[in-house]
C-alpha cells in the first residue's frame, strides 16, 4: 500500500472540521499571594484558593497554616473554558466553624500563557494560566503549514 500525504491530510480536515480550532483547555498551574490580611486578633490567615471558569467550579487549593503570602503549585483544567471567558478567584481563610472570604477577582481568559495579577483590599495574588490546544488541531495546524 502507498502512503499518500494528500489522504492523511484530507482525513485530519476531515477529523478537525468536527472541532472547533478556537477550542481550548484552560489550565491554572500555579498560584501565588503576598501580604494577606490578618484576622482581628493578628492571626495570619489558613488562605486557600476556589476557581471557577464562566461559572464552572474547577476546585480548590490546600489551605497554607498561617501564612500571609502562600503559594501552591496546582493544576485546575476547565475543558469548556474558553478564550473570552470569566476565570474568577476567591481566597479564603479557612476557620473551625466558618470560613471567610478574604477578596475575589475575575479576569478575561485570554489564549496564550499569561499571568494575571489581583488586587485585594490587603495583599494581592498572582496566578499562571495556560491555555494548551487539544493535539489533533497542532498536529493539523502543523501540516496546513508545512
Amino acid at each position: 500500500m502507498v502512503f499518500s500525504p494528500h489522504l492523511m491530510f484530507l482525513t485530519l480536515l476531515v477529523l478537525a472540521s468536527h472541532m472547533m480550532l478556537g477550542d481550548a483547555v484552560v489550565t491554572v498551574t500555579r498560584i501565588s499571594a503576598s501580604g494577606l490580611a490578618v484576622d482581628e486578633s493578628g492571626t495570619k490567615p489558613d488562605p486557600y484558593i476556589k476557581a471557577w471558569c464562566n461559572g464552572v467550579y474547577g476546585g480548590k487549593t490546600s489551605s497554607g497554616s498561617n501564612n500571609s503570602s502562600p503559594s501552591w503549585i496546582v493544576k485546575f483544567d476547565f475543558s469548556d473554558c474558553k478564550a473570552g471567558h470569566t476565570l474568577k478567584l476567591e481566597v479564603w481563610d479557612k476557620n473551625l466553624f466558618f470560613d471567610k472570604l478574604l477578596g475575589s477577582c475575575s479576569h478575561k481568559v485570554l489564549s496564550g500563557s499569561n499571568t494575571s495579577r489581583c488586587t485585594l483590599i490587603k495583599g494581592f495574588f498572582l496566578t499562571s494560566l495556560i491555555i494548551l490546544r487539544c493535539a489533533l488541531a497542532v498536529i493539523f495546524t502543523g501540516l496546513y503549514h508545512a
